[in-house]
């Protein structure tokens, strides 16, 4: 009954490991997370690095085209904007700190909460500056990048699309968005590859388990109901069905064969992994962190209405992307 019902019914805990396990999903890691790892605690971003370098996890690895050029165009932009946020909160907390030592404006601190409130100020500064250096140095030295460089090689990523193509699904993206189809949502970008960068992505996920009969596991950074299945709470119930169920109906229009397709947020992924085996266990950091971020992208996203194979996308014709030509 559930192979007449993809999407509707959830995968088991049993049948969610036999996907992961099996040889022909390929793991596709959303450009957020990749993101993410600019934002975290270093030893926290250098875990979640050692895990993207497991040897089970880096061998299912396969990275759509446009999450590579996503994160691309946007890493270095992210890393400034992180460090001016940190730089900003420094200044902030030194105004504070310069108001609560004057003590003409308060007369009141004792001597011993001054200075408990003077060693906390200087902790916390602390912090900030080395963040601050952290970032520096990454924009100088590109070593996270270099990381990711080296875990995402060649033939793990998606040839890029023609013009024409890139032109074809800005259209049907456009219309897609104007009828509120998931998966992904109109995010004001002027850029039309980035304001449909979802539905591209989408599309060429389609297309490569189609012409290389693969599953698809996608990891993402945040939660959205355009991804999701989501109850009043935001608490995630699984896949958004609608999009479970187009991936099983287009995958069998290409090639014949219904390709599973589901996602899950990266603490869910990372947790599940850890329980069925195939990963380390996460540290409580990590995982804390993280699920502290992965509730801001899921604020701010919201309030916007080598078994694997390079898949060439110019093996396919413009009418019909996302569909390979034999």
């Amino acid at each position: 009954m559930k192979e007449s019902f993809k999407g509707l019914c959830n995968l088991n805990e049993d049948e969610l490991k036999a996907l992961l396990e099996n040889s022909k999903t390929s793991i596709v890691i959303d450009t957020e997370v990749l993101l993410m790892l600019f934002q975290m605690e270093e030893k926290n971003s250098s875990e979640l690095l050692d895990i993207l370098e497991s040897e089970w996890l880096s061998d299912k690895l396969w990275m759509p085209h446009d999450v590579g050029f996503s994160f691309m165009c946007n890493v270095n932009s992210y890393i400034v904007r992180e460090r001016q946020l940190i730089n900003n909160a420094r200044k902030q907390l030194e105004n504070f700190h310069d108001n609560v030592i004057n003590m003409k404006s308060n007369p009141y601190l004792k001597d011993d909460v001054l200075a408990n409130f003077k060693d906390t100020f200087d902790k916390i500064k602390t912090s900030f500056d080395s963040d601050i250096n952290a970032l520096d140095l990454e924009l100088e030295k590109n070593t996270k990048k270099e990381r990711i460089d080296k875990i995402f090689t060649q033939d793990k990523v998606g040839v890029n699309y023609t013009d024409a193509q890139l032109s074809e699904l800005f259209r049907r993206g456009g219309e897609r968005y104007g009828k509120e189809m998931p998966p992904g949502r109109d995010n004001g970008s002027t850029s039309e590859r980035e304001r449909y960068r979802d539905y591209i992505i989408w599309k060429e996920m389609q297309g490569f388990a189609s012409y290389y009969k693969r599953n698809i596991v996608m990891v993402r950074g945040s939660k959205t109901k355009d991804w999701f299945n989501m109850d009043d709470n935001n608490r995630i119930l699984g896949p958004n069905p609608s999009i479970v169920s187009e991936f099983a109906i287009k995958t069998k229009e290409i090639s014949g064969i219904a390709a599973d397709f589901y996602c899950l947020d990266l603490v869910s992924f990372l947790k599940k992994c850890h329980r069925f085996r195939f990963l380390q266990q996460p540290s409580d950091s990590l995982l804390s962190q993280l699920k502290d971020m992965i509730v801001v992208a899921n604020s701010d996203k919201n309030e916007v209405s080598s078994q694997n194979r390079v898949f060439s996308t110019n093996s396919m014709s413009v009418g019909n992307i996302g569909e390979v030509k034999k």
